[in-house]
């Protein structure tokens, strides 16, 4: 089923793909449920055509570049859709291509947001915690589409922001990040480190991986400590031996 399921995306009428496509868009019928359906929906084809989504990919990311603008779209759903384009990505690669650079303008913009402090609000810190794991893990998705499509150096263009928003996070002593959320930053250093190599040595604040290896060393999980033990090899590699 899941292997001929573009058989129902491209019925000469009423096929699956025009429905679909009316859920995401935003007129005068819009409805958050059925945005929120259709998000879901999208979700579930692209897990079933996989690459073959790519042929597609020209109809939705536009449609969830305007879902990701819109102030009035529910926080929740907007969550889905960054994390639903950077899967996206890793799918389609070359196709992505010309969407890279509207893509992380609305995701920069995001960034912006994930750095509110909230201390009184639990709903809000909860929802902001999952906004700074669902950018981190975003950003490593483009980036692998990239890779695998030979465009690892358009990529690059993006790296020093991408850092800079990583340091404004962590050495914020007002931010609490989770420790999946320090993880996969780290682990977003670690895939710089060894794609582009010392060629961003001078892009990378020393502090903010101090600060990334000392807070997964601190857990008491063996997994974490582990990984922060390989993490720190290969940063001595890179930074020249700078951690101590």
């Amino acid at each position: 089923m899941k292997a001929d399921f573009t058989f129902f995306l491209d019925l000469p009428e009423k096929n699956f793909h025009q429905f679909l496509k009316f859920s995401l868009e935003k007129d005068k019928y819009f409805n958050h449920h059925l945005l929120q359906a259709g998000v879901i929906a999208l979700t579930d084809v692209l897990k079933a055509i996989d690459e073959k989504f790519a042929s597609y990919s020209k109809e939705y990311i536009p449609l969830l570049h305007t879902i990701l603008s819109e102030n009035d779209v529910k926080k929740e759903v907007k969550l889905n859709v960054i994390t639903l384009i950077g899967d996206i990505c890793l799918l389609t690669k070359k196709e992505f291509v010309v969407y890279l650079k509207p893509t992380m303008e609305i995701l920069f913009g995001a960034c912006g947001l994930s750095l509110t402090v909230s201390n009184e609000d639990n709903e809000l810190e909860e929802y902001l915690q999952n906004l700074r794991f669902s950018l981190t893990e975003t950003f490593s998705c483009i980036f692998f589409g990239m890779d695998d499509s030979g465009e690892k150096e358009t990529f690059s263009t993006y790296v020093s922001s991408i850092f800079e928003y990583f340091a404004s996070l962590v050495l914020n002593n007002n931010i609490v990040l989770t420790i999946e959320n320090y993880r996969g930053i780290l682990a977003f250093y670690m895939d710089m480190f060894n794609s582009y190599g010392r060629n961003i040595q001078s892009l990378v604040n020393k502090d903010v991986i101090l600060k990334l290896l000392t807070s997964l060393k601190s857990n008491k999980a063996d997994r974490y400590l582990k990984y922060a033990e390989e993490c720190e090899n290969v940063s001595r590699i890179f930074l020249f031996d700078f951690l101590i």
